[in-house]
């Protein structure tokens, strides 16, 4: 109400006649934000604020540029917005966008897993049964599995089928290790005995016994 020193006029009154001018408020509150750089991990995310958001894996290593709103984090790099997220409400919480990942990691462990069994039992009829027996022993089950998988990219199903049917053929069925060394040495290709190798009393004795026997006799050259 009192009159101001510079325009020696009320402010009340000026108001008045400064109304009709005024633009309307915006319908969104204004939103303070800030802005920071912050490197990409190997894994794919960046820290902001003790919480962790993905960007595209091709910007592993990088610096982006992050723009920190009130609702939401935006990533740009390259000139453009690369990703965006909700904003985490408090700490140690991950945001994660799957597409980020490369194709090989978006995948759930049980599809990994479903998609080597499958594709050694595609190998041949031995393969399937080396794997039935492999599952069903002692090993970690995923990792022996894994390991089968990789030999048969690595060799193909014709080589990997072959070395698992001389594994069975020999009751050497103890673990992947067997299959490998057998396409390593490439024994695969050498011919299988007339008999398969038959395994006494279970686990004990790689032959039979009589063979035993007979060698302390001095019946055997």
């Amino acid at each position: 109400m009192r009159v101001h020193g510079t325009t020696q006029r009320r402010p009340c009154d000026l108001f008045e006649e400064e109304k009709a001018h005024l633009a309307p408020l915006p319908p969104e509150p204004f939103e303070v934000c800030t802005w920071g750089l912050y490197r990409v991990r190997k894994d794919c995310h960046f820290a902001l604020l003790q919480n962790h958001y993905s960007a595209p894996h091709r910007l592993v290593g990088q610096e982006v540029l992050v723009r920190l709103g009130e609702r939401t984090v935006s990533v740009f790099a390259e000139g453009e917005k690369v990703a965006e997220h909700g904003r985490a409400r408090g700490r140690g919480q991950t945001v994660t966008d799957e597409s980020h990942y490369p194709a090989t990691k978006r995948l759930a462990t049980q599809e990994i897993h479903r998609r080597r069994v499958l594709a050694v039992r595609s190998a041949g009829p031995h393969a399937a049964t080396f794997l039935g027996g492999l599952l069903g022993g002692r090993y970690v089950k995923a990792d022996q599995v894994a390991r089968l998988a990789r030999l048969v990219a690595a060799h193909g199903d014709e080589a990997f089928e072959l070395a698992c049917r001389r594994a069975l053929h020999f009751a050497a069925t103890e673990g992947a290790l067997v299959v490998e060394r057998i396409l390593e040495k490439g024994l695969y290709r050498a011919p299988l005995p007339d008999a398969p190798v038959a395994v006494a009393g279970g686990e004990d004795f790689p032959r039979p016994l009589s063979e035993y026997e007979a060698l302390l006799l001095g019946e055997v050259a």
